[in-house]
């Protein structure tokens, strides 16, 4: 295949050559705060985007034995409304917020990042192009990936959306980027081109596509690659949603299959120029062919990843992971993740960003059943899994919760996703009443029956559970009261053992 001719174009050539499209400039602060890891990515094959190409260049300046289509990136005038609303003369098939979740703007849906291998996302909350969060090119993934976008096979239009939402000065960030094998920027530095917390869109038409799958490759340079949207349209081609796996089956990450290199103990990440660490614990027969649960295990306040990952804690957690390494007898992944200031705040969001950043990296490296996620901890752990529940439930399979409350936001808190929650009747740091209020709400989004579960009498030293009838398939919701304080681990009177874990483990493994 002939390699692509890249042109650089007016907006108004745009239009009149029916094969370019235009982005938006603009300038404001740079806000984001993705951290600049270097990569070693090479690209040295790719032809360059260069700005010295004239205006006037367009398709015709292709030798009329190339089938090759025509590369155009530009920037139109500065305008809110001109963000995503040009495109090309072919219906659009296909639009994703990488990095981010669906949105509809200017007409466009913009379904949530999927099809990806490898990157991390990011958000801004800056305004792009004097446009306010909540649009798209508010959010990237930034790093080498892959996007492979199941179609069939036919011609497509494709546009390449970025924003330089970090770096303040040019040269500091190059990469380049390739659709279908075929190079369409060499060595691309936004913010030469654009500045900061501007749009910029590069658009590829004539991509032939002929064994059913779209592929899209960027590699780093210096600091990460960066993408921030995909679009694509066609007259002859379709974007082909995959099926719904069966309930239960699992979903091999894109880890599986390849030599891992994440081993036991803890591990570092560097999260929108945060550092944050987490330890991961596999199980000893570690296979990377078959896909395994994970369990992300948040600590409570003023507690740390190593005192979740080795227990020993009485009354906080006695065994490993709250009693559950033992019950899932190796074939489990677990995870501690490591608090800022020994809580989860999430402010700003920071720790969901952290999750989502674990998530990929785990899933991008280990053999993960992506069917089967959960989170668990107690006290502010419980609250962190409660505000993954709210915000991640398209991630996670389920949640487990002890002596739970809403302490670190519930951003969304509308989606049905798999609930257990156990909750002393005599709490003296959150009040049971706040556990009830989380219980309640999922109970309400998986469709359950209204129900009023009775729980032990004080002095009882026992526990009642209660599973809820009338919910979704795949999304029930059970309750756990009992008599005593807040504790994670509560043991019934006389017992050498609590009934917690075996009863959270219960539920997590019935998926």
């Amino acid at each position: 295949m002939t390699h692509l001719m890249p042109v650089k174009t007016s907006a108004a050539a745009l239009f009149a050559t029916a094969v370019m499209l235009a982005g938006c400039t603009g300038d404001t602060d740079v806000t984001g705060a993705e951290p600049p890891e270097p990569s070693s990515a090479s690209s040295s094959s790719l032809a360059a985007v260069s700005s010295s190409v004239p205006a006037s260049s367009s398709s015709s300046s292709v030798p009329a034995s190339s089938s090759a289509p025509v590369v155009s990136s530009s920037s139109a005038p500065e305008s809110s409304s001109s963000v995503a609303s040009s495109a090309p003369n072919a219906p659009l098939v296909y639009a994703a917020n990488v990095g981010g979740p669906a949105l509809s703007f200017n007409g466009i849906d913009y379904r949530a990042d999927r099809f990806y291998r490898g990157g991390t996302p990011n958000a801004t909350e800056a305004e792009i192009d004097g446009i306010s969060a909540g649009t798209p090119y508010h959010t990237e993934r930034y790093g080498d990936m892959t996007y492979q976008i199941p179609v069939t096979n036919g011609t497509y239009g494709v546009t390449l959306q970025f924003v330089e939402m970090y770096q303040t000065a040019t040269m500091q960030r190059l990469f380049s980027a390739s659709v279908e094998g075929e190079p369409v920027v060499q060595s691309i530095d936004l913010y030469a081109e654009v500045g900061g917390n501007a749009a910029y869109d590069v658009e590829v038409p004539m991509v032939m596509v002929a064994d059913e799958t779209l592929t899209i490759e960027l590699m780093s340079e210096m600091d990460n690659a960066t993408l921030s949207g995909i679009t694509l349209y066609s007259e002859t081609g379709e974007y082909v949603e995959p099926p719904e796996p069966e309930p239960g089956q699992p979903i091999a990450s894109a880890g599986c299959g390849s030599a891992n290199t994440y081993s036991d103990g803890r591990h570092n990440l560097n999260v929108n120029g945060t550092n944050r660490s987490f330890i991961v614990r596999l199980p000893q027969n570690y296979n990377a062919q078959t896909p395994y649960r994970l369990i992300m295990a948040y600590h409570w306040l003023n507690g740390n990843a190593s005192q979740v990952a080795e227990g020993g804690m009485g009354g906080s957690t006695d065994d490993p992971f709250y009693g559950l390494w033992d019950l899932a007898d190796n074939t489990t992944i677990f995870v501690a993740p490591e608090g800022i200031d020994a809580g989860w705040a999430n402010t700003n969001g920071r720790d969901i960003n952290f999750t989502d950043a674990m998530i990929d990296e785990l899933t991008n490296d280990l053999c993960v059943d992506e069917n089967r996620i959960f989170a668990t901890g107690f006290s502010y752990g419980a609250g962190m899994s409660n505000a993954i529940a709210c915000s991640r439930a398209d991630v996670f399979r389920g949640v487990a919760l002890y002596a739970g409350a809403q302490l670190s936001g519930c951003a969304g808190g509308t989606e049905p996703i798999a609930y257990f929650g156990a909750h002393g009747l005599n709490d003296s740091v959150l009040n049971i009443s706040q556990g009830r209020a989380l219980r309640d709400r999922y109970a309400t989004n998986n469709g359950c029956n209204a129900t009023n579960p009775p729980e032990p009498a004080n002095g009882s030293g026992s526990h009642i559970c209660t599973s809820y009838e009338g919910c979704a398939d795949g999304y029930p919701v059970r309750w756990c009261a009992f008599d005593g304080d807040h504790y994670p681990t509560q043991k019934d009177r006389g017992q050498a053992k609590s009934w917690i874990p075996g009863e959270a483990w219960d539920f997590i493994s019935q998926f």
